[in-house]
């Protein structure tokens, strides 16, 4: 009898102010610090409904739960399946498929089939909850298409900073600070991410760590200029933005679709102009995970 095994290991899970009293709509005075040092105070109502959904939608990645669905899936496929019999072991490491039969060249291909089955049903799942695979499998919130989502429920944030003489350049250098003064988020105790907070749940709670600033920072712009080619942009440990917007000589930027678009960092807590690297984002560039927002 012959017996071959197939693994797939564990993924890698990447202003200051007062909320008012809320009914339909939950009110915000938040202050923000410009470039300059000059200090702004906002105000702003955002639908209590859908800061609700937000914060109900979980911020860490439940891979457990991803394994034990794919696993659901393939026991299914694998019940209208002909010749080999298919095992499947649920770890904290990961999923691993077999497969047993008389026939060592049936089985083989049995589990070949079995991995494709088994990375649809994957893709799938993380579909369903606005999940992507980038770099060496990992797996990450799908931040652009979260921005794009959201852009419509931060309209009344983009109205208070919204200036009538403003340019595409000072909106978003003005929604940067405004986003970089939000207290960063520190990692757990224990250590490891702090999770990842949507756009209206990150406003809630007045804190959020780099990738939910910048998909923040990401739906104003794109609530306010949806024309506007901009990204997030993903290193290894990091998440910033990039904005296609004139970029100088010195200047941080990306090559994306065929251009320079102009690096910035939403994640504060330093109040840094566009154009400006960390030294994580710098470090790590080339490694770069570009999500546009469509």
């Amino acid at each position: 009898m012959w017996i071959a095994f197939l693994g797939l290991s564990a993924l890698a899970a990447e202003p200051q102010g007062r909320t008012l009293a809320s009914g339909p709509t939950t009110a915000f005075e938040m202050t923000y610090q410009d470039g300059a040092g000059k200090r702004h105070k906002v105000s702003f109502a955002l639908s209590s409904d859908a800061i609700r959904a937000d914060l109900a939608r979980g911020h860490a990645i439940p891979l457990d739960d991803a394994y034990k669905a794919v696993a659901r899936d393939l026991r299914t496929w694998a019940e209208g399946q002909k010749g080999p019999e298919l095992t499947i072991q649920v770890t904290d490491q990961g999923l691993q498929l077999g497969a047993t039969g008389r026939d060592k060249g049936r089985v083989k291909a049995f589990l070949e089939k079995a991995e494709v089955e088994r990375d649809a049903a994957l893709e799938r799942w993380l579909k369903a909850r606005d999940l992507i695979r980038i770099r060496e499998g990992e797996v990450a919130y799908d931040y652009a298409a979260i921005a794009a989502e959201d852009a419509v429920h931060v309209k009344a944030i983009v109205e208070a900073l919204d200036r009538p003489d403003d340019t595409e350049a000072s909106f978003t250098a003005r929604a940067l600070a405004f986003v970089q003064s939000i207290p960063y988020e520190a990692e757990l105790k224990r250590g490891g991410d702090a999770g990842f907070r949507r756009p209206l749940a990150l406003l809630s709670r007045n804190r959020g760590d780099c990738d939910g600033k910048t998909v923040l920072f990401l739906a104003l712009l794109e609530a306010r200029y949806p024309n506007l080619g901009k990204a997030a942009v993903t290193v290894p440990g990091h998440a910033f933005a990039a904005v296609q917007l004139r970029v100088d000589r010195g200047d941080a930027s990306l090559p994306i679709n065929g251009q320079e678009w102009l690096a910035m960092e939403p994640v504060g807590p330093a109040i840094e102009p566009p154009g400006v690297w960390s030294k994580v984002s710098k470090k790590h560039r080339k490694r770069a995970d570009v999500l546009v927002v469509r």
